[in-house]
């Protein structure tokens, strides 16, 4: 990993000065671009990329560790700016969370047609909650998941 770009750092209740929990992981691949990861996608994420300077087009994975809405209620308005931002993608964006969430992501972005609207593909992939579960590898990184106690109701993975 390169640099890591915080784009919010509250609890549930933002303020004028803090958005919710939002971080991106800048991989760098030999001969390549920049590989950006998104960990968590509460608040206004694509306000924030655009801010920073992350471009849509270079997002590949977003990792969602919970279901508790202040870590993804970002992610329709995300890819709906991606859909009109980067419309000639062709790239999937690949969208990580605990296996036991995946009806509630899926049901989350059906709610907005994002999945059938978005001209890239779209991937939901459930990471079992288990030590050291893959979320994804390639030649610039390796992301593991291993699950943490943080709220009896809501599984939960901590992201390494």
């Amino acid at each position: 990993m390169e640099k890591i770009i915080v784009l919010g750092t509250s609890g549930a209740v933002t303020n004028a000065r803090r958005d919710n929990v939002s971080l991106v992981f800048c991989a760098e691949q030999e001969g390549e671009a920049g590989q950006y990861i998104l960990l968590e996608c509460g608040g206004s994420a694509a306000h924030k990329l655009a801010k920073v300077g992350v471009p849509y087009h270079a997002l590949k994975e977003i990792i969602v560790t919970h279901t508790h809405i202040d870590h993804f209620y970002g992610l329709s308005g995300l890819i709906f700016a991606m859909m009109y931002r980067d419309m000639q993608r062709e790239t999937p964006l690949r969208i990580s969370c605990p296996e036991c969430a995946l009806d509630v992501l899926i049901g989350f972005l059906d709610f907005f047609n994002l999945r059938e609207d978005c001209p890239c593909p779209l991937y939901v992939h459930g990471v079992p909650l288990k030590e050291h579960a893959a979320i994804f590898e390639n030649e610039a990184v390796t992301v593991t998941a291993s699950p943490v106690d943080h709220s009896p109701k809501t599984p939960t993975f901590g992201v390494k």
